[in-house]
């Protein structure tokens, strides 16, 4: 019985993957995102406009590292997960996030300089992944269910950084 709920748990959560991306890839035209912006979050920086310490936070083994990967065309679901699980984690680590221990950067998958960090993750398509050090948690599933829930988004962000 557990495996069978385990089989339709991760069913599930394929299809509403699967639903989300065919759902990103049909967007029209004007929901062409510039991958210059942000939405208004300052402390969260783009990938190819990293400082010199940001990157090196990037490469540290002990700080932790919440990647948004995106490509240029976006549903807003998509928009969704980039701006609110920015917020969620900038709330619940403002103090790290400040000291540099903890970063929020948003990847844009059409940017030629970021498919090495892409192909470090195994990312091949919208994706929020944790890292700290050789430990990566992709939250991409859950992140997209709660896209507009912030108290799930809240509890997902927290908990996956509790068993980093």
């Amino acid at each position: 019985m557990k495996v069978l709920c385990n089989y339709l748990l991760i069913t599930v959560s394929l299809v509403l993957l699967l639903s989300t991306v065919v759902s990103c890839n049909s967007s029209t035209k004007k929901d062409s995102v510039n991958s210059s912006l942000v939405y208004n979050l300052d402390y969260a920086p783009i990938f190819n406009e990293l400082n010199e310490n940001e990157l090196n936070t990037l490469e540290s083994s002990t700080s932790t590292i919440m990647l948004y990967f995106h490509t240029s065309r976006r549903c807003t679901t998509c928009k969704n997960v980039e701006v609110n699980s920015g917020k969620v984690f900038y709330d619940l680590f403002k103090d790290q996030i400040e000291l540099g221990e903890f970063i929020y950067v948003i990847v844009n998958l059409d940017d030629a300089n970021s498919k090495e960090i892409a192909q470090k993750y195994g990312v091949g398509g919208q994706s929020l992944i944790i890292v700290r050090g050789d430990i990566v948690k992709n939250i991409t599933a859950e992140a997209f269910l709660n896209s507009k829930n912030i108290n799930g988004l809240t509890n997902l962000i927290s908990k996956t950084i509790e068993t980093l």
